[in-house]
């Protein structure tokens, strides 16, 4: 893999498996790998909340290599849908993964799926709640 990112021209990867962490151990191998290689990259892939808040030590040494972004399939704001779903998880859970990434300054884009039962309420539920995550808002376009 170190060999093919070495002939890489573009300066951003895109990891495109649907959970690059899950394999904690190779994931590091892959980092040290690419840290001894000196090759200097933007790197973007997909990651679970239970990944990030059991790996943090993992998606820091991503940072220092150029980890810029992770997209989480948050699913739901609700402990309850999250059960229902099995998604095994909680809310909590994604509080802390947010603050982890945040803190390493690695971007989340967070996915959620929508109810077709959902009410004006949980619509507007989900909204209070992806603001209290947003740490870091864009400018205001007033």
């Amino acid at each position: 893999m170190v060999a093919e990112l070495k002939t890489v021209a573009e300066p951003n990867i895109f990891f495109c498996d649907d959970e690059s962490m899950c394999d904690a151990k190779r994931m590091d191998r892959l980092a040290d790998l690419i840290r001894e290689a000196g090759i200097r990259k933007k790197y973007f892939l997909y990651g679970r909340v239970d990944s990030i808040v059991k790996h943090p030590e993992l998606f820091a040494k991503w940072a220092t290599i150029g980890l810029a972004q992770v997209f989480v399939g948050m699913e739901d704001y609700s402990d309850q849908r999250l059960a229902a779903m099995n998604k095994g998880i909680t809310s909590a859970q994604q509080v802390e993964a947010v603050r982890i990434l945040d803190d390493l300054g690695i971007m989340m884009y967070a996915s959620y799926m929508v109810d077709p039962a959902y009410s004006r309420e949980d619509f507007r539920n989900l909204l209070a709640y992806v603001r209290r995550l947003n740490t870091n808002p864009p400018p205001s376009r007033c």
